[in-house]
């Protein structure tokens, strides 16, 4: 399960594990895909977002960095590899 706490400090819990916004990018990753449950957010909207000024291939090993961290937390995400 996924909690975001917005009072106080703001954090996300993931089975166990806390991530602040001191861990800018995966905190940034998974607050966007949370308020964006349930809705397709594609690869280019999410570069654009968390990497708007980089190069595409070093945009896409960052996004692919982020996801391996957030599935190391815990965090269950859908993927289609369209």
């Amino acid at each position: 399960m996924i909690r975001v706490r917005t009072l106080g400090q703001c954090t996300i819990q993931i089975d166990g594990h806390q991530v602040g916004p001191d861990a800018e990018v995966v905190f940034a990753a998974l607050l966007l895909l949370t308020l964006e449950r349930g809705r397709r957010v594609g690869r280019g909207e999410l570069l654009g977002i968390l990497w708007p000024e980089t190069t595409a291939s070093r945009g896409s090993h960052c996004l692919r960095q982020t996801i391996y961290r957030i599935r190391r937390l815990g965090a269950r995400l859908e993927m289609d590899r369209t």
